[in-house]
């Protein structure tokens, strides 16, 4: 192992131990996205914990269970397992991915038009979403519930194809302009949407929580707004 390191000082060469911030998610970002990226360079993340901060000896006393749910404290609804954000970021995303997996057919982009000569692909995607369920905690209706929107996703995804291809049009899965694509941007909303259902299949490149641009407008204790200064 090269260059073993402690994950809070791996956050940047200029951030100290002292002075790495209480929360967990810099030295997670920070320094164990860093960490081995390279093949001939593995790397070695340690934690290190100081008997004299609370904080660390509470880390330690529950060592075990805290590294299995390490997550839970870092954008925890957007990365628990089956949360409603998780499907929203990552359900179709992941349906597509699998089945381009799974079936060697769909590896060009231009196969998304073709569902329905590879119904195995999505039969198999289902299958490993249905046994991963099966180790959830969730409830029986929750198992079911996000069953039956994994089924409207696939049943969308061939009707949008069908329709988009009639004319003999192109239909990729991410390359096209977005009415000629399966895949959308999340903050990029069609303008003109033919199908309303093509925004399920938004797909963004990370599970981070990222959110439209807002208009801010500050108003005083009564409601009235403020006045704008010269």
């Amino acid at each position: 192992m090269r260059s073993p390191c402690r994950s809070a000082s791996c956050a940047g060469p200029a951030t100290s131990w002292s002075r790495t911030p209480t929360s967990r998610c810099k030295p997670v970002s920070g320094s164990c996205s860093r960490v081995g990226r390279q093949r001939g360079k593995p790397g070695l993340v340690v934690t290190l914990l100081n008997l004299h901060k609370p904080r660390d000896r509470t880390h330690h006393e529950q060592f075990r269970a805290f590294h299995m749910s390490f997550y839970r404290a870092v954008e925890a609804t957007s990365v628990t397992p089956f949360a409603s954000r998780a499907l929203d970021r990552a359900l179709a995303a992941t349906l597509v991915a699998g089945a381009r997996h799974v079936e060697a057919g769909f590896t060009h982009d231009d196969a998304a038009g073709t569902l329905e000569t590879h119904p195995h692909a999505l039969e198999a995607v289902r299958g490993a979403l249905e046994a991963k369920l099966g180790l959830s905690e969730l409830t029986e209706a929750e198992r079911t519930a996000v069953l039956d929107r994994l089924d409207a996703l696939i049943a969308a995804w061939g009707e949008i194809a069908a329709v988009q291809t009639r004319s003999g049009d192109d239909f990729r899965f991410g390359s096209h302009a977005p009415p000629q694509r399966l895949l959308q941007e999340p903050l990029k909303p069609l303008a003109t949407d033919p199908d309303p259902r093509r925004a399920w299949f938004a797909a963004g490149r990370s599970m981070r929580e990222t959110e439209p641009s807002a208009l801010l407008l500050p108003r005083r204790p009564d409601g009235s707004a403020f006045k704008a200064t010269p």
